[in-house]
């Protein structure tokens, strides 16, 4: 993103070989732009805004040049075409996978200060944290380690207000699905469920009245005869009402492969 300005400014453009290597510039950016789109991660628009200056190379080198021949205009034509597309793509709320404004916004327009919002801490080191002090809010910010047991998480969670969950779907820092499960543990009331481009929030309307105690228990999974999982350990079954969630953990270990 720094090359680029640094070239249309220090090139001699009236020389044809500058002007060819604009061209490679540009043809650069597009087999990116192509690239992203082929590799089966999702386009983002945030991709596209950093390939700009790289459109915007050969524009410049031509402009600085002689008097453009019809080749030249119809290659201005051509790179200021692409640079337009970029732009527009760019701002395609489609692509726009991570709204973390749009998220604190919604934190701010729902919760009080007695609320908290518990985030992943992959989302309070990034965007989260900087629209957070942006926007002022006075709810609490909770950030949970990445990788952190139940025990350690329990301990993070809040003893009043309603709890909301952040979950930024180009992260999977909670791939196991723990958060929810220790949040909805023993609720009786529906969650609300908020999502911009690529992030969610669980909305939870009170911390959860207790913690599900895990206790030691044996038992293999057999497949086609085969053992292919231990389960070690599991949740207890506390004596709920029907109409209230339970969260059940389940520790398990690989078998060891046959020989």
């Amino acid at each position: 993103m720094i090359l680029a300005p640094a070239t249309l400014l220090l090139l001699p453009w009236r020389l044809p070989g500058a002007r060819r290597l604009a061209l490679l510039i540009v043809l650069l950016a597009s087999l990116l732009t192509l690239g992203l789109g082929l590799i089966g991660n999702d386009m983002h628009g945030r991709y596209l805004v950093v390939l700009v200056p790289l459109h915007c190379v050969l524009p410049g080198s031509i402009g600085a040049g002689p008097a453009s021949s019809g080749g030249g205009r119809l290659l201005v034509l051509l790179s200021t075409g692409l640079l337009l597309l970029n732009l527009y793509l760019a701002a395609d709320p489609a692509l726009q996978h991570d709204d973390a404004c749009g998220m604190v916004r919604y934190y701010s327009e729902t919760l009080s200060g007695a609320d908290s919002v518990l985030a992943w801490s992959y989302a309070e080191r990034y965007e989260l944290a900087w629209y957070w002090r942006r926007y002022g809010l006075p709810a609490q910010l909770i950030t949970l380690p990445e990788g952190a047991t139940t025990d350690a998480v329990a301990d993070l969670l809040p003893k009043q207000g309603r709890v909301a969950l952040n979950q930024w779907f180009a992260q999977r820092a909670d791939y196991r699905c723990m958060a929810p499960c220790l949040l909805a543990h023993g609720s009786t009331a529906l969650l609300v469920v908020h999502t911009v481009y690529g992030m969610g929030n669980l909305l939870f309307d009170a911390p959860p009245m207790s913690i599900p105690f895990i206790q030691p228990f044996a038992q293999s999974i057999t497949v086609d005869g085969v053992e292919r999982v231990l389960v070690t350990a599991r949740g207890g079954l506390p004596a709920f009402h029907a109409d209230q969630a339970l969260c059940l953990p389940i520790l398990l270990e690989a078998a060891a492969c046959p020989t």
